[in-house]
């Protein structure tokens, strides 16, 4: 634990996704955005970015109050099942 860096693992992740997948998504004409997490919580700078957009995108549309609280909610329960299974795959086999 001496080594521990808050976020670091984030970083990793996000580092690892995108030499995993940036090059194949590049090949057929699509842009890579990682969205990775921790379980404690804490989001990779590009999946902010992300949900930024999707909430400027929003805003710009019209879209009402109702649908954009709906997709955030869908979001928010997506990383809590992602960090739920996080912490589930690190528990010892005899807590199981």
């Amino acid at each position: 634990m001496t080594d521990f860096v808050p976020g670091r693992v984030v970083l990793d992740a996000a580092q690892r996704k995108r030499g995993k997948y940036m090059t194949k998504c590049a090949a057929i004409g699509y842009e890579f955005l990682p969205f990775s997490f921790s379980s404690l919580g804490e989001l990779e700078a590009d999946a902010v970015t992300l949900l930024k957009r999707i909430r400027k995108f929003f805003v710009a549309q019209d879209i009402g109050e109702r649908a954009t609280i709906h997709i955030f909610n869908r979001i928010s329960f997506a990383i809590a099942k992602g960090v739920g299974a996080q912490i589930v795959s690190r528990l010892p086999s005899n807590l199981l």
